[in-house]
């Protein structure tokens, strides 16, 4: 399934719509739909912003929902992994630190480890 920044964006450049005329026609900041098709923000929650969305670029607003609630999910669940990265990693450089003597290089290590575990996951979970 498409992200929903990249159905936008396709739709917008199908209708040979600027960002500005989109925003224009449904009352959404050109500034705004500009971060979401660049994935600096997620997609919208509101339903009358979606529907709006769907009019103007001949979209089904049922699929709109769908891809939009898919993205906000994984980017809520990317912000939280990534955040809990340096915590989990601290606590597991503390375990190790129990052990045996580790250093800074160590803890980048185990970051980077973790870091590659979730890119992984995340090209599983595409790839499915």
């Amino acid at each position: 399934m498409k992200k929903f920044r990249e159905v936008l964006k396709e739709a917008r450049k199908k209708k040979k719509l600027t960002l500005r005329r989109l925003g224009e026609l449904t009352g959404i900041s050109p500034s705004y739909l500009s971060e979401i098709e660049t994935g600096a923000k997620l997609p919208p929650k509101d339903t009358n912003k979606l529907k709006q969305l769907a009019e103007a670029l001949g979209l089904d607003l049922t699929y709109l929902i769908k891809i939009s609630r898919n993205d906000r999910i994984a980017g809520k669940l990317n912000k939280i992994v990534f955040s809990s990265i340096d915590s989990l990693a601290y606590s597991l450089f503390r375990e190790d630190q129990i052990e045996e003597r580790a250093d800074k290089e160590d803890l980048e290590r185990l970051k980077k480890m973790l870091e590659e575990t979730i890119r992984k996951w995340e090209d599983s979970k595409k790839n499915a």
